[in-house]
């Protein structure tokens, strides 16, 4: 099978040839690779020890083992690929079932291939890490990258009463107005000043960046018994200040399920067939260089490194 790979630590991507995964097993699907979504997970794991990148993915169901209930061939699915396995950037993918989410006919596989870890990872903070409700305000820190646009759209498509988003670039600005949120703060100004003069307070806030280097802010913004979810990582924060307010910081982990092969596995795959069906979901996709090769990936891997990414960067076919 065709793949990406590279040879050491931060090498240059090379098109390569590779022995097709074995037959499925147990409750894993062997996917045909037809798209791919690039996130800046995959810039760091490329620093790291050369394997096959790549955590998006959308195709079609090949085989499956013996223990992998409800899929069959031919089906058209997308998933996010763990990192203790080969990833996404090669023609063929061995992956737990229950980690793949079902995707209609309609949707085309770049469109599914930019879902899942953006997708995953805003829907696991709001629902099972933050447990937003319709009656609480959302600040989303970072609103206009993957996971930050997928945040917006699935609490306002979920009803809350208030979702504000930061960002601070006119471009960046007006996707994050585009994707649903009521208003817009910049983070690159005062963000408790601008929160104060438009009589904001948040019950969650989800920071997909900068959690350090704006945790005070993050503070001076939160409602009493308010939360704080991250998805960085941050140095050592001041809890003082938040355990006055009996307040709740967690980070989201988008692989701790398939990594600790928790019970719930499964929520993920079917978090990810909701996703898709949603036809409230706008797309996300701002850029597509073409076919997934090593030239196109190293491209992208090129604009998210620049931080001023809007949405994500999909790859289509071989």
């Amino acid at each position: 099978m065709q793949a990406i790979t590279f040879t050491a630590p931060g090498a240059a991507f090379e098109d390569t040839k590779l022995p097709d995964p074995a037959p499925p097993e147990g409750q894993d699907l062997l996917i045909a690779v037809e798209a791919i979504g690039i996130n800046p997970l995959d810039v760091k794991q490329h620093v790291g020890p050369p394997r096959v990148l790549g955590v998006d993915a959308a195709g079609v169901v090949l085989a499956a083992g013996p223990l992998a209930e409800g899929f069959s061939t031919g089906d058209r699915v997308c998933c996010a690929a763990p990192p203790n396995r080969a990833g996404a950037y090669a023609q063929r993918l061995l992956i737990d079932a229950r980690l793949v989410g079902r995707i209609p006919d309609a949707m085309g596989f770049a469109a599914a291939a930019a879902l899942p870890c953006a997708g995953l990872t805003a829907w696991e903070a709001l629902f099972e890490r933050l447990r937003v409700t319709r009656e609480g305000s959302l600040l989303v820190l970072g609103a206009a990258g993957g996971v930050g646009s997928m945040a917006v759209q699935l609490a306002r498509g979920f009803g809350m009463a208030r979702v504000v988003g930061t960002a601070s670039r006119p471009e960046s600005r007006a996707w994050v107005e585009r994707m649903g949120a009521d208003s817009v703060l910049d983070h690159a100004g005062d963000l408790p000043m601008q929160a104060r003069a438009a009589k904001l307070r948040f019950d969650h806030i989800f920071a997909t960046q900068g959690t350090e280097r704006h945790w005070p802010a993050l503070l001076a913004m939160l409602a009493p018994r308010g939360s704080i979810c991250a998805i960085d990582q941050p140095g050592p924060l001041e809890m003082s200040a938040l355990r006055a307010r009996g307040g709740a910081f967690m980070f989201e982990a988008l692989f701790a399920k398939a990594l600790a092969q928790a019970p719930d596995m499964a929520s993920q795959g079917a978090a990810l067939t909701a996703m898709a069906a949603d036809a409230r979901l706008l797309p996300t996709i701002t850029r597509n260089p073409g076919r997934i090769c090593a030239a196109h990936v190293a491209v992208c891997h090129g604009w998210i490194m620049e931080g001023r990414m809007l949405g994500k960067a999909v790859l289509e076919g071989w």
